[in-house]
């Protein structure tokens, strides 16, 4: 995880350095491995990854610059019920969104912040993870 996040912020510096511009801090992105399913603090669907509700501690120092994303609808059937679920929003698996720091963080933070994404990774976002929804790569080496 910290070899791909280096590896992302040296690309982004290398080109803002050809091109005569200022680099941002520090910068990662997040690609959606499958849908997931988002929903904000009432319940709604969103149609995209704020910081807020990725790295709550960092969510100051944390903005999303870029994303290319789409929704799909999900739906399914509970087995135990014999009944159709019912249809969700989902971020469509393929969606990416770069976040970059607005201000230069310290070591500390760095690191804090490359433990706190490889945890995302781990767990996944949003609801039915134990269903296979919600599956991120960190600076995916694609990008």
């Amino acid at each position: 995880m910290e070899e791909r996040f280096s590896g992302l912020n040296k690309k982004i510096r290398d080109f803002f350095d050809s091109h005569n511009i200022s680099a941002p801090s520090q910068s990662f992105s997040i690609t959606f491995a499958s849908d997931a399913l988002l929903k904000d603090n009432y319940g709604r669907f969103v149609s995209r990854l704020e910081p807020e509700m990725i790295l709550p501690a960092l969510a100051g120092k944390v903005s999303l610059v870029f994303s290319c994303c789409s929704l799909t609808k999900v739906s399914g059937w509970n087995q135990a019920w014999s009944l159709p679920k019912r249809d969700e929003l989902a971020l469509a698996k393929g969606s990416v969104f770069l976040f970059e720091s607005s201000e230069n963080l310290q070591a500390a933070e760095i690191n804090q912040l490359i433990k706190e994404l490889s945890l995302l990774e781990t767990r996944g976002v949003g609801s039915r993870r134990n269903e296979g929804f919600g599956k991120v790569m960190i600076c995916d080496p694609f990008h």
